[in-house]
C-alpha cells in the first residue's frame, strides 16, 4: 500500500521522471508478486477440503478486479500518469482494508497452517 501511496504523491508533486516510475513500478510488483504464492498457500490451508472452490473464487475475483481497473484505467486516462497512480493506490487501499475487516471478521484464526490429518 506504501509504494501505491509513494507513486501517487510523486506523480502528483510532478516530479515523475522514467527512472523514479521504473523502480516504483518494479517494487509495486515485487511486493505484490513474490509473496502471493505462499499467501495462497497459506489462506487455502484452512480451506482443503474446498481448495478447488477457493481457487476458482480467487481467480474470478482477480479477472474481475482487473477487468475493474482497466475500465477505470479507460475512462479516466487522459494521457497523464495520474489517474493511473490514484487506481493503484485506491486498489492498494481497498486491500488493506478488505484485510483488516476479514482479520475482524475472523479474530480467532490464526496464520498458522494446522498438519494435515491421518486418514
Amino acid at each position: 500500500m506504501l509504494i501505491g501511496m509513494g507513486l501517487l504523491v510523486v506523480v502528483a508533486s510532478g516530479h515523475a521522471s522514467t527512472l523514479t516510475l521504473t523502480v516504483l513500478f518494479i517494487a509495486q510488483a515485487a511486493t505484490v508478486g513474490a509473496p502471493l504464492p505462499n499467501v495462497t498457500a497459506l489462506a487455502f490451508g484452512s480451506v482443503r477440503e474446498r481448495m478447488g472452490s477457493a481457487a476458482a473464487l480467487q481467480g474470478t475475483a482477480q479477472s474481475v478486479v482487473a477487468g475493474v481497473a482497466g475500465w477505470l484505467v479507460g475512462m479516466l486516462g487522459n494521457g497523464a500518469a495520474l489517474p493511473v497512480m490514484g487506481i493503484i493506490a485506491g486498489f492498494a487501499a481497498l486491500a488493506a482494508v478488505l484485510l483488516l475487516a476479514a482479520h475482524r471478521w475472523q479474530p480467532e484464526t490464526d496464520m498458522v497452517p494446522q498438519p494435515l490429518e491421518q486418514r
